[in-house]
């Protein structure tokens, strides 16, 4: 039977002269061989593609990290002053305006921005209310110094899964990511939250109801995200044994 189904083509090649046989045969070899290449040439394209977006998102968190801790510290420094009349706040507004002016340069810079335009515009304004804020109550000043932190936060997110950062395919660099780009800037966001109010508090002992229990949710919040650090190393750990 195998023979009755290569008979015809044999028949075919008794017939054709010897350079037709072998331009065929090697037709017959460089096709697959022509069709793998494509697929190796097309993959590492994509590979190329995904790690040059990556690049971009790494510039832009890069850039935005600094602003963020900045941000943070001036959360607890300005609760600080509130907590000690007279005190002024020893937080630079003017610095953290330039570093957020320095991380929009370097993010504008980038041949993709990523379509943060319009994210950056809300930052920088909300950057400046909780720079601008005279508020005396400090629950109104921590939030007003959220909202600036938040938008980071977000923006920070933003990049991050624009520039699949947080899609990356190999386990172990994707927990690595999400730790570096999610579960590390919000546990040090709650430890900030924590340590302004919990300094303000120590210093006038003005408690209520609604401080402590701020107090002790921006504490549980940053342990669980501490914790979720926890098992992220311990997943990429037991990735790379």
């Amino acid at each position: 039977m195998f023979s009755s189904v290569l008979k015809p083509g044999v028949s075919l090649m008794q017939r054709l002269r010897m350079p037709l046989k072998f331009a065929i045969v090697s037709f017959a070899f460089l096709l697959p061989l022509g069709y793998v290449l494509y697929v190796a040439v097309t993959q590492k394209n994509d590979e190329m593609a995904f790690s040059s977006k990556e690049h971009i998102g790494v510039v832009q968190i890069k850039a935005l990290l600094p602003v963020l801790y900045a941000q943070q510290h001036a959360r607890v420094q300005r609760l600080a002053a509130l907590g000690a009349p007279g005190r002024a706040p020893t937080t630079d507004a003017a610095g953290i305006d330039r570093l957020f002016t320095d991380a929009v340069a370097q993010i504008k810079a980038q041949d993709d921005p990523l379509d943060l335009a319009r994210a950056l515009d809300d930052t920088a304004q909300a950057i400046r209310n909780a720079a601008q804020s005279r508020a005396t109550d400090p629950m109104a000043l921590i939030e007003v110094n959220d909202r600036a932190s938040a938008s980071l936060l977000a923006l920070i997110t933003l990049a991050a899964d624009n520039s699949n950062l947080t899609l990356d395919p190999d386990v172990d660099t994707y927990y690595l990511m999400n730790m570096l780009t999610v579960l590390l800037p919000n546990t040090l966001e709650h430890t900030s939250k924590e340590v302004a109010l919990g300094g303000y508090l120590a210093a006038t002992a003005d408690h209520t109801p609604e401080r402590l229990m701020f107090l002790h949710d921006a504490g549980a919040r940053a342990e669980e995200y501490g914790g979720q650090i926890a098992g992220n190393l311990e997943k990429v750990r037991t990735a790379n044994p």
